[in-house]
């Protein structure tokens, strides 16, 4: 995909994810990766963007299961025409299967992130504005 078709940014994602559609894929580059769909909100604005988690692993390395809880440090990559990809630098999963009735995550609301477009004065360019929101509670 060239380089035009992502938007301009690339953010640190630091938050806790609901996985699903855990697979292993092979990497170009000879590795493997587990390749999860989860989903990026915002919380002041309400957006969500989907996004698809690559997550580095050993051949034969079993992916999490549906509806388990993770807490994820990744670059975020925005393409302009589909799903924001994620790539994992930190990966850590809740213990207990996310199918019974006492899997419970507490929740924490520790921020948010709003980006921006302002037009710019010189031509054919534009200047992405980060808001990051910390939240008290």
């Amino acid at each position: 995909m060239s380089s035009s078709a992502y938007l301009p940014v690339a953010l640190n994602v630091t938050g806790f994810f609901s996985l699903s559609n855990g697979v292993q894929v092979q990497s170009q580059c000879g590795g493997c990766h587990n390749k999860y769909t989860t989903a990026i909100s915002c919380h002041l604005s309400g957006k969500t963007v989907n996004a698809d988690l690559r997550v580095y692993s050993p051949p034969g390395d079993e992916p999490v299961k549906n509806g388990m809880i993770v807490f994820v440090v990744a670059k975020a990559s925005f393409p302009s025409n589909g799903s924001a990809i994620m790539d994992a630098a930190h990966f850590a999963s809740f213990p207990g299967d996310p199918a019974a009735l006492d899997y419970e995550v507490l929740e924490l609301r520790v921020g948010a992130v709003e980006i921006e477009t302002i037009p710019s004065t010189v031509a054919g360019t534009r200047i992405e504005a980060i808001h990051i929101h910390i939240f008290d509670r």
